[in-house]
């Protein structure tokens, strides 16, 4: 019997290490994206964000689930109307990370997540999923090490 509470035990408690281990990375998205085409793209990443269950939309630069830093998108379009009426949008995006300690809010941007695409007037949603991919795959490999580095970083260094 006493084996048997012990490895419950055990169990239990690495459950909980799983459910915090595996809480969503809160994502901050700062879009400049002003034409109907870029608000699609901007649209369609922020849904599959909330569709994800690794990821969480955060409101601002301090709504960092506890990590204590977020991962930041930042978009800025440039459209423009192609003579035959069709819609085309220049879509560039980095990737980084923000944090704010006692009010103070701070972006650093990773210069090698820096990307570019062209976007027609039917593809918006798909632009913007294919920014997600892009997101997901840099924080599967560098950018997660990175923020998982900063978030235990700034968690020491602020007694947490």
């Amino acid at each position: 019997m006493k084996t048997f509470l012990l490895i419950l035990g055990l169990v239990s408690v690495s459950s909980i290490a799983n459910a915090v281990e595996s809480k969503p990375v809160h994502v901050f998205i700062r879009a400049s994206c002003d034409g109907p085409l870029g608000s699609e793209v901007v649209a369609s990443l922020r849904q599959e964000i909330r569709a994800s269950a690794g990821y969480q939309l955060a409101t601002s630069l301090d709504d960092d689930g506890g990590y204590k830093v977020v991962v930041t998108v930042n978009v800025t379009c440039v459209e423009s109307t192609l003579p035959t009426s069709e819609r085309v949008a220049a879509i560039a995006s980095i990737f980084g990370t923000g944090t704010c300690t006692f009010g103070s809010c701070n972006m650093a941007s990773n210069e090698f997540t820096l990307g570019a695409s062209l976007c027609s007037g039917k593809t918006g949603a798909g632009c913007g999923r294919d920014l997600y991919v892009s997101l997901d795959t840099y924080m599967s490999g560098e950018g997660g090490a990175n923020f998982r580095q900063l978030s235990e970083d700034r968690k020491k260094a602020l007694g947490n």
